[in-house]
């Protein structure tokens, strides 16, 4: 548990590394922003979708859109 702890801890701050960038260079919404950090994370740095939405606070089945969208493009 102490591993997954300190895993979400780096992803979320990484989330929030991206957010911050994103909002300085290209002045997206923070709800875009969040989406595209939450996406990375799962694609990127081995998060699942599941422990995305809890660590969110989001409804796992929008994460799983959101994965979903990304795969189609």
């Amino acid at each position: 548990m102490t591993d997954q702890i300190a895993r979400a801890s780096a992803i979320i701050l990484h989330i929030e590394n991206l957010a911050d960038h994103a909002r300085e260079t290209r002045g997206k919404s923070e709800a875009l922003l969040l989406r595209a950090a939450v996406v990375d994370a799962i694609r990127h740095r081995g998060l699942t979708p599941a422990f995305a939405a809890e660590i969110t606070g989001l409804d796992p089945a929008v994460v799983a859109a959101w994965v979903q969208h990304y795969e189609d493009d």
